[in-house]
């Protein structure tokens, strides 16, 4: 009798414990996760840029919302900055990207400056488990230096000479899967375009 409940005794500790870790797992199982992206240029080609540009969307606000709360409120990009400005020129090309930053509560753009003496660049991207999204990679072209430097922060007041080229480093949608066991899966797919770091028109098909 004392041996079975003994028995017993360790069958309920276990189970215990096994029902106490799969509840903390829910409960610590993380709500989002951080790619890190890192561009890789020639000093030549990198002197034309002074951003890497993030243009989150989603056809969710709450999780355009959740990724502005992850990110810090200093690599939001104003809303009558220069990035946004020259986000508005992009759109007048691209139906798509016009479609999908129809409104400023599906989407969130972002930036990380160019390191002049790094030729690799590395910016986070949030992405929220079991859930997906569109992100579109820019690289922000420096300013001109014949215009006033008034307008040559990303926060300040825009002209029209304010405006600059981005040009589209990549396309991605992200769709990861929250963690199961040892292997953490996630669902992305790359679209290169133009010729930021050289021209990747060629491999575009095939990667």
């Amino acid at each position: 009798m004392q041996f079975l409940t003994a028995i017993a005794l360790v069958v309920a500790v276990v189970f215990f414990v096994l029902v106490v870790r799969q509840g903390l797992t829910r409960v610590v199982s993380p709500e989002f996760m951080e790619a890190h992206v890192f561009i890789t240029c020639s000093s030549a080609e990198l002197a034309k840029y002074s951003h890497l540009v993030v243009v989150i969307s989603s056809d969710d606000p709450n999780y355009v919302k959740k990724v502005e709360q992850h990110l810090k409120p200093e690599q939001i990009a104003p809303p009558n900055g220069v990035i946004e400005s020259s986000l508005s020129q992009k759109k007048k090309t691209d139906l798509l990207l016009r479609d999908q930053t129809r409104r400023r509560d599906v989407y969130v753009p972002y930036s990380q400056e160019v390191k002049p003496q790094s030729q690799t660049t590395e910016i986070q991207i949030p992405t929220m488990f079991n859930q997906q999204h569109v992100t579109r990679l820019y690289a922000l072209a420096r300013l001109d230096p014949g215009i006033n430097n008034e307008v040559s922060a990303l926060g300040s007041a825009v002209s029209p000479a304010a405006v600059r080229d981005m040009d589209l480093v990549a396309q991605m949608r992200f769709v990861p899967e929250s963690p199961t066991g040892t292997v953490q899966k996630a669902s992305l797919e790359l679209g290169f375009s133009g010729n930021v770091c050289g021209n990747h028109d060629d491999v575009a098909g095939s990667r």
